[in-house]
């Protein structure tokens, strides 16, 4: 595994209840990531007894972030720091100011396998202090200046400190990593719709972040040949649906038709014997073993001789294998 990029720094302010659960605010990006180096601090304490080592502590202690950013926004100063800014724009920095707890996540590529694979880490309680300043005057070669803040981690009430999972895609990546803050109220998602090879069409909706919208419902699309709707999925080689409706996007999405085979229902009515015969769903086109009556018990005098698509017929009318051309119910047939 070779971890060949970084990417999508975002925070949110920490809002920590007395049992360790945890909510951030809206995600807001410090700045592009240039680097991010994370140390971790362990505890290490040792218990000898009977002149054997008998207890060992390793567990997590607290750590340090270091960010390397490509830019000192003042902005995103004032929030990551406690400081304010004036009406004119003004980053005003005073002794008394209290930098917040915050939430912090970064996006990880790596090659693994020679496939690309994306790791989001979140370190879920994080302050950070005042980077240091130094700035150079121009040479006689250009050199880019770039900021360092640094940031200690620490646990939330009930130990947790950081979440990590990889993903396939940067998509899948990127909308975990955002699932972690509160929707941003002024930020909209559209929902694409994929008729996949139906025919009709459908119109995108709009919804503002973290809201939900009802998915439609297919009845105005045409299925293809022998299919019919099933629902929809965020894949267009998805064989049965993996969204429910209401869904709440997490970024602009397209969903895609999924159409499954055509069934038709076979139901069996015992047709004044005793006994249940559980109905059957075969493919268009396709056949089915009719049930052999084994599990019926006839009226008294009577034995079972078949099926038929009549209740009053003294003779079965079909045969098995059977192939329906549509829902039928199928009578039992006595003589």
């Amino acid at each position: 595994m070779a971890k060949i990029g970084l990417r999508n720094f975002l925070f949110g302010i920490l809002t920590e209840e007395s049992d360790g659960s945890a909510t951030y605010g809206v995600a807001q990006k410090p700045a592009k990531a240039i680097s991010c180096k994370v140390d971790i601090s362990n505890n290490d304490a040792k218990l000898y007894a009977d002149d054997a080592l008998a207890e060992a502590d390793t567990t997590f202690q607290s750590g340090t972030v270091t960010l390397g950013l490509d830019d000192e926004n003042d902005k995103m100063l004032a929030t990551l720091l406690g400081h304010s800014i004036s009406e004119e724009g003004v980053l005003l920095r005073n002794a008394y100011d209290t930098a917040p707890y915050v939430g912090f996540g970064r996006i990880i590529t790596k090659i693994v396998d020679g496939t690309y694979k994306y790791k989001v880490e979140f370190l879920k309680k994080v302050k950070f202090s005042e980077p240091s300043q130094e700035n150079d005057t121009k040479g006689e070669s250009v050199e880019f200046g770039t900021s360092e803040i640094e940031g200690i981690v620490s646990t939330l009430a009930n130990g947790d400190w950081s979440d990590s999972k990889t993903f396939d895609t940067m998509d899948d990546a990127q909308a975990y990593l955002k699932s972690f803050f509160a929707p941003d109220p002024t930020e909209q998602y559209t929902v694409t719709y994929n008729v996949n090879g139906g025919t009709g069409s459908v119109d995108p909706a709009t919804v503002d972040a973290g809201q939900s919208v009802v998915l439609d419902d297919g009845s105005g699309l045409t299925a293809p040949s022998n299919k019919e709707f099933a629902g929809w999925a965020t894949t267009s080689s998805a064989v049965a649906p993996d969204v429910t409706s209401p869904y709440t996007p997490t970024a602009d999405i397209t969903l895609y038709a999924v159409w499954v085979n055509e069934q038709y229902t076979v139901t069996y009515d015992v047709n004044g014997g005793t006994g249940d015969v559980a109905p059957v769903s075969v493919d268009v086109g396709d056949s089915v073993t009719l049930d052999d009556g084994s599990g019926i018990t006839p009226p008294v005098g009577e034995t079972f001789a078949g099926w038929a698509t009549t209740n009053d017929a003294s003779v079965p009318d079909v045969s098995s294998p059977y192939t329906p051309s549509g829902d039928v119910t199928l009578y039992a047939v006595y003589n």
